[in-house]
């Protein structure tokens, strides 16, 4: 009879870890799956950003901290302090911890002023990093960096000075 109690004793052990492992199981899963849908959310953002941001200086002949002269409609224009708050919020919004723009090599800030000549090439390089929110190993210091890049040519040629005319 001993033997028979000693078994049922047992048996509610391993029952008792199996219930363990499968919650833990369930939650891993589930984290994984959420986390999954972040990352598919972020990508989504970057693709659509950086095809704003190719769209916007390609169109405008780069960037300016004021409105070049010769521009058809100046209400229209998208100055580098805008554009940099509206790309700030944008990232922060899709939960980006860092990013930065490149122009054709120079870095996009508040004051940045970059003109390129119409039909000039224009490499667009945005790199946005994010610290996962689920972290299984303990290493909460890993940043997700996500990197696109896109090359366009410049639809509008800004004028520095008064346009002269030939008589």
């Amino acid at each position: 009879m001993k033997n028979k109690k000693q078994n049922t004793i047992g048996k509610n052990g391993y029952s008792a870890i199996n219930v363990i492992v499968g919650v833990l199981t369930i939650l891993l899963t589930f984290s994984l799956l959420v986390e999954f849908t972040l990352l598919g959310q972020r990508y989504s953002y970057m693709a659509q950003t950086t095809s704003y941001i190719t769209r916007v200086i390609g169109e405008q002949g780069g960037i300016s901290s004021s409105i070049p002269s010769g521009y058809g409609d100046p209400s229209s224009y998208t100055r580098s302090s805008t554009f940099y708050n509206v790309l700030n919020d944008g990232f922060s919004d899709a939960g980006f911890d860092t990013w930065k723009v490149t122009i054709n090599g120079k870095t996009l800030k508040s004051s940045t002023s970059i003109a390129i000549a119409e039909k000039g090439e224009i490499d667009i390089v945005v790199k946005a990093g994010f610290y996962p929110i689920f972290d299984f190993k303990g290493n909460s210091s890993r940043l997700v960096n996500i990197i696109t890049d896109r090359t366009t040519y410049s639809s509008f040629t800004p004028r520095n000075g008064d346009i002269e005319i030939i008589k």
